[in-house]
């Protein structure tokens, strides 16, 4: 089957860092679509500047107004293609480990049943607090299981210790560190989907219309309606940057630069 990469995309800075990961790791999949979904021109100009360079890269333009987030949802009417398993990332995931696309691509594919099928990520608060309670890294202060968790969501400094402990562990070679058991979320609770994949067929179903609020209607409204539950993929590590609650901080970090370095 064709393995597609999808990322709702619009912010150079991530990209480039993002674009670095994938050209390391393009045996792992066949292309990358950009969902074009900013008006900032020199972002659209760099997005276009990918595609000239990149054979395996393709832009899709939405035709309904750009919104930020609540656009996103129009996208996924393009990724219904039968024979195709898809991979959405953000466009702030700034590493990717090596064989994740690929593990990720094949559990989707062997495990029909669940709705979509996260990756491990870190920065995810519900996945940070998974990766908290087994004991993968500091025991305070404790992240809640919620999706817009205080401490995991809307506490940056967290965010930033999430990824020096990550970082640390990166350049030790101990990445796999993180590996988890995978995760059935049999509540169908709201989850951030930073990293997910889906099977094309199964969203031809419904032509692929998602609901406007895209991480609900994905992570909590659909598995829900059709009683098939999502799961974490605990052997497949990408790293999150940030939430829009953690960006400020982060921002004054050097966290961003030091991925990129490692990407380059």
């Amino acid at each position: 089957m064709k393995r597609i990469i999808v990322t709702p995309a619009g912010r150079k800075r991530y990209l480039e860092v993002l674009c670095n990961n994938l050209s390391k790791l393009k045996h792992e999949f066949d292309e990358w679509v950009l969902w074009v979904n900013t008006t900032d021109q020199s972002d659209i100009d760099y997005m276009v500047e990918l595609k000239i360079k990149h054979s395996w890269i393709k832009l899709q333009y939405s035709d309904i107004a750009h919104s930020g987030n609540m656009s996103i949802f129009h996208f996924f009417k393009n990724c219904v293609d039968e024979n195709s398993i898809y991979i959405r990332l953000d466009d702030d995931i700034v590493y990717i480990h090596p064989k994740s696309l690929n593990d990720l691509f094949y559990f989707r594919a062997t495990n029909p049943e669940p709705f979509v099928i996260y990756g491990n990520i870190i920065n995810n608060a519900i996945i940070s607090h998974i990766q908290q309670r087994f004991g993968i890294f500091f025991q305070e202060p404790k992240i809640g299981y919620a999706c817009m968790d205080h401490v995991g969501w809307n506490t940056p400094n967290v965010a930033e210790m999430i990824h020096c402990v990550f970082l640390e562990n990166l350049q030790k070679s101990n990445a796999e560190k993180f590996y988890m058991p995978n995760w059935i979320l049999r509540d169908y609770e709201r989850c951030s989907i930073n990293v997910i994949s889906w099977l094309g067929k199964e969203f031809k179903i419904f032509n692929g219309e998602v609901g406007e609020d895209e991480e609900k209607w994905i992570s909590c409204d659909k598995p829900e309606q059709i009683k098939r539950p999502n799961i974490i993929f605990g052997k497949s590590i990408f790293s999150h940057y940030s939430f829009h609650t953690q960006r400020d901080h982060m921002d004054k970090t050097d966290i961003l630069s030091k991925y990129l370095k490692i990407s380059q």
